[in-house]
């Protein structure tokens, strides 16, 4: 059977009654409270209930279209399975007789919805996070993330992407310099140092930054709207993306970062806008870092839910890594 894919009918393996099997999903250990959506880290109880069959062996199918999570074939008829897949999930199963009986369960289909409930907190000392970005050279492409100083009259790094091959420096760097939003990127040289105007302060902000390969053009948002259109020098084919550091550029930033998202294309102003609502879900996110590690985590990795990529923590000690501050 096809991860995701239901059978259009129950099958025996012989005379009487036809096989068949049913999938329930509960919020609850004890099966009582039936539920068709559930949060993305939550735990679903899910329950099979065959008829006309006596199943040795219970198979639980999970995908959302896009990505799979692991199977699970086991003896007994409940499983309590951690959501780890989101926006619209097919449960499927399968119970079997041994060889003789075979029953296919009618999928179940569970909403899976992001709820941000923890950032990644700097200590704009030396904490630093690094991962690999999947995106390649001449690629457009948008980063999205909430954002937070923790003080609005130092310079605070917020992220940079990539390392320029001839001179291993950042190909994108965009931080906070006192009053002004900052973005360096190397195009054809490395003078492309300019500043937007914005007065920053210490509540909780969206960013989104797009780059449009074809029209050469790097493009900032906060809170959905445009803070200007400068005629930037965009990124250009003599580097790949090797590196992604949110916190930290050439300083380092006492921020908080929430919710951050790597998109494979120049986001419109309508999916800006969605992303306006804390925990939207972009369809063309090809990475997003949501930080459900425990509260407390200070070393090791965190992992997006897109494509299960690392991002590395260094250097972090509490109270700061992950905390439950969010926008």
């Amino acid at each position: 059977m096809a991860l995701g894919i239901g059978i259009s009918g129950p099958r025996g393996g012989g005379g009487g009654a036809t096989p068949s099997l049913s999938i329930g999903v509960y919020s609850d250990a004890g099966y009582t409270i039936p539920v068709a959506s559930l949060t993305y880290g939550a735990t679903a109880y899910i329950k099979l209930v065959s008829a006309n069959i006596t199943p040795t062996t219970h198979t639980f199918f999970f995908g959302n279209g896009t990505k799979n999570a692991p199977q699970v074939t086991q003896a007994g008829d409940s499983l309590a399975w951690v959501v780890s897949l989101t926006g619209t999930v097919t449960i499927s199963a399968t119970a079997t007789q041994g060889t003789t009986a075979t029953a296919d369960a009618t999928p179940f289909t569970l909403t899976s919805t992001i709820v941000i409930t923890n950032s990644l907190k700097f200590d704009g000392v030396n904490d630093t996070t690094l991962a690999t970005p999947l995106i390649v050279r001449n690629q457009d492409f948008s980063v999205s993330f909430w954002f937070k100083m923790n003080s609005a009259s130092v310079t605070n790094s917020l992220f940079s992407m990539g390392i320029k091959y001839d001179s291993n420096r950042l190909a994108l760097t965009v931080f906070y310099n006192v009053n002004n939003i900052t973005v360096l990127s190397s195009g054809t040289g490395w003078n492309l140092n300019r500043n937007v105007a914005w007065a920053g302060d210490t509540n909780w902000h969206n960013m989104v930054v797009t780059n449009n390969n074809s029209t050469n053009l790097i493009e900032i948002f906060i809170d959905g709207a445009s803070i200007g259109v400068p005629n930037w020098d965009a990124l250009t084919a003599d580097f790949d993306y090797l590196l992604l550091a949110y916190g930290f550029n050439y300083n380092y930033g006492a921020v908080n970062i929430a919710d951050f998202n790597i998109h494979d294309s120049v986001l419109t102003s309508l999916q800006i806008a969605a992303l306006q609502t804390v925990g939207a879900t972009s369809a063309n996110s090809v990475q997003r870092w949501i930080f459900s590690e425990a509260v407390g985590t200070v070393s090791g990795s965190v992992t997006d839910i897109v494509n299960n990529q690392k991002a590395t923590l260094s250097k972090m000690t509490l109270p700061f890594g992950i905390v439950a501050d969010a926008p």
